[in-house]
């Protein structure tokens, strides 16, 4: 399996592709965020979400920030599908809207996430969650900037 160093020359689909089909290995940020990709087009992904006790807040409900995360990420993946090898967006402005709460409920969620607009330094992007009765829970949209990706060393990271 690949790391984040080994697909510097991947392009962000080819990157989509091998998390998707286990070639790539997931950041361990995906213990937090429990995505799995189910398919993806460029542009769009579509993930399942799982929803453990462990991300609920003390009221019962799926905590916010969980939730802010989960979003994001997936707005990221959806990104990275339009970009060329050594590119990366970076979120510069997100919000999130809540509509219904996700209650005391562990279960899977559906997570569909798309770029709205690209240009040649950004990118808009929205993401929802529903549940399995197709009712939107959360929605979010985010403007990312584009970004040449540097190497470890190229940013400074002690070796």
């Amino acid at each position: 399996m690949e790391n984040a160093q080994s697909t510097a020359d991947l392009s962000g689909a080819e990157v989509v592709q091998g998390l998707a089909s286990g070639q790539i290995s997931a950041p361990k940020i995906a213990q937090t965020f429990p995505i799995e990709l189910t398919r993806w087009t460029e542009g769009t992904i579509f993930a399942s979400v799982t929803l453990e006790p462990k991300f609920l807040n003390p009221n019962g409900m799926a905590h916010g920030g969980w939730l802010s995360g989960v979003l994001d990420s997936g707005m990221y993946l959806a990104g990275l599908t339009r970009l060329p090898p050594k590119q990366t967006i970076v979120t510069r402005k997100m919000t999130t809207t809540f509509l219904r709460p996700l209650l005391n409920v562990a279960g899977v969620y559906e997570l569909v996430a798309q770029v709205d607009e690209i240009d040649s330094a950004s990118m808009r992007l929205t993401a929802e969650i529903r549940g399995k009765d197709t009712a939107l829970h959360v929605r979010a949209t985010s403007t990312c900037a584009i970004k040449t990706s540097k190497s470890q060393t190229e940013q400074g990271d002690i070796q």
